[in-house]
């Protein structure tokens, strides 16, 4: 089973384990491109790729899963925090779509994000 480890604040691991965050943003940046996507192939650099993403975003595609070079992952392990022992959740991951996340969940306003989609604790 693939997993994705990632840290997150306080703040929204208390809402995720609440069940009331069902999206994690990252910013659409060469980093996140390569822990997310799959390798294309082509010559095209994550700089790249993340430039157009970015600046090709359309609103519809708030709802439109991307189902094609995306990491298969299956489990999100979230950590709060950077300590040996900070404490974890285990979450279903749904998938991925590029989407200007909610402020309330952390999200700048009219910024485009790799939006992670979460299921149910396990």
């Amino acid at each position: 089973m693939k997993t994705l480890h990632l840290t997150i604040k306080k703040q929204w691991f208390d809402l995720i384990k609440l069940g009331k965050k069902k999206e994690e943003y990252r910013e659409i940046k060469p980093y996140w491109s390569k822990r997310l996507l799959e390798d294309s192939g082509n010559d095209v650099t994550e700089l790249e790729l993340c430039e157009a993403l970015k600046y090709a975003y359309h609103p519809s595609w708030d709802n439109e899963i991307i189902d094609t070079a995306v990491k298969d992952y299956y489990v999100i392990i979230f950590k709060n925090g950077y300590r040996k022992n900070a404490p974890t959740l285990k979450v279903e991951y749904k998938g991925l779509k590029i989407s200007r996340g909610k402020t309330e969940w952390g999200a700048e306003e009219g910024v485009a994000y790799f939006t992670l989609l979460l299921g149910k604790i396990l």
